[in-house]
């Protein structure tokens, strides 16, 4: 490979940073009134930090040919960044323990399936963020997340949930890391935790 650019901890670190941040818990708090569609949040946020890591030698972006977040070298150059040829590709996908049904595991797996085959020849990973939320029973407005736990959409605990992606996806999903918002006055639970799936190339670099 010509540019090593990525290593697990950068992904690590990058994820430790956004879940810190003062402004992601409102935000995340927020958007849990209902769970609309907000990937794209996730993915802008996470690039970000991952951009901070990886600096001055290379830039992050994001939608760069259908691909999530690409990693490109800080370079002198006459093109744009979306010109340049990546050096690391990341699928990202965003996931609540309230809904775990449908394409939830089919489409982690095919993304796992992009980084070792579709994106063979360069470091690539399959990212799931997942979001673990269970409410205090007093609090009404988040009442629809522990009525998707509890009819069986969702699971409590991640544990059940790591256990069926290996048994859906197949092995090699490794934790990379998890950010508790403790002691919240409307969760009783509430946490985000980051997997990954590496492809050779990414795999081979120390965390």
């Amino acid at each position: 490979m010509k540019d090593i650019s990525l290593n697990k901890m950068h992904l690590k670190v990058a994820f430790e940073q956004f879940a810190s941040n003062p402004g992601t818990l409102p935000k995340l708090k927020w958007w849990l009134t209902r769970a609309h569609s907000a990937e794209r949040w996730f993915q802008f946020e996470y690039a970000f930090q991952l951009d901070e890591c990886l600096a001055p030698s290379h830039r992050v972006i994001c939608e760069r040919k259908y691909v999530d977040i690409v990693v490109v070298p800080n370079t002198p150059s006459d093109k744009m960044l979306c010109e340049l040829e990546p050096t690391a590709k990341l699928e990202l996908k965003v996931n609540g323990n309230w809904y775990v049904i449908g394409k939830t595991y089919p489409d982690i797996k095919a993304d796992m399936a992009k980084a070792t085959d579709k994106h063979k020849d360069t470091q690539s990973a399959m990212l799931a963020m997942w979001i673990a939320a269970r409410p205090k029973d007093c609090k009404m407005l988040y009442k629809w997340i522990a009525d998707q736990i509890d009819d069986g959409t969702g699971r409590e605990r991640m544990d059940d949930i790591e256990r069926e992606m290996e048994k859906e996806c197949g092995p090699g999903i490794q934790l990379l890391s998890k950010h508790s918002f403790s002691d919240d006055d409307d969760f009783d639970t509430l946490e985000l935790r980051l997997y990954c799936y590496a492809n050779q190339p990414l795999a081979e670099q120390a965390l």
